[in-house]
Parts: structure tokens; C-alpha cells; sequence
């Protein structure tokens, strides 16, 4: 009996180390406890008139869909000119993620 409790409790703490560890080698500056981040891809000078956003989100590091592409983010705005790109990520404990890419220009 104590020996199928150790091995889940085991078990159990492996599986928590890795899915709290899996974004530690990112690209992006990601907090631990709470993420809330702005960061610029292209461009410089006027932004445009107009402006678009797409989004994608990520649960748990297990399930991520949407489509934060640079092209959709244009065609939510109806911008065929791009002037600028930026990036943005907003998540709580690594749980639950957001990212938005927005497009500015005319």
C-alpha cells in the first residue's frame, strides 16, 4: 500500500516540476506567478490610422489554439499597409496565457 503512494506521490511531483519548468528557455520575458508584457517587433515612426489585434491563448501549456499571426491581426483592421508590429503576453502562474500581436498602419 505505502509503496503505490510513494509512487504516485512521485509521480505526481515529477509531472508538476516539469509543467512548471517548461517555460523557463523562452525568447520572451515570462514571470513565474504573473506575466503582463509589451514588446515591439517592427517598425518605427507614424503608427497609421488604423490598427488591428489577433489573439491566441494557451492553457496549462497543454492546449493552445487561435491564430495571433501578423496577417490576421491586418485583416481584423483592414490594414493593407503595415507601419508597425508589436507583441504582447499576459498569463497568471503559467495556467492560462494570452497573446496578441497588433498591427498598426493604413
Amino acid at each position: 500500500m505505502y509503496e503505490i503512494v510513494r509512487k504516485t506521490l512521485v509521480l505526481t511531483a515529477a509531472t508538476a516540476a516539469i509543467a512548471f519548468v517548461s517555460g523557463c528557455a523562452s525568447t520572451l520575458p515570462m514571470g513565474a506567478l504573473y506575466t503582463n508584457v509589451k514588446l515591439p517587433v517592427s517598425g518605427v515612426g507614424d503608427k497609421g490610422a488604423k490598427v488591428g489585434t489577433a489573439e491566441c491563448s494557451s492553457i496549462c501549456n497543454v492546449w493552445a489554439e487561435g491564430d495571433a499571426s501578423v496577417n490576421a491581426a491586418a485583416e481584423k483592421g483592414k490594414i493593407t499597409n503595415i507601419k508597425r508590429v508589436e507583441f504582447s503576453t499576459d498569463g497568471w502562474l503559467g495556467f492560462y496565457r494570452t497573446y496578441t500581436t497588433t498591427v498598426y498602419g493604413d
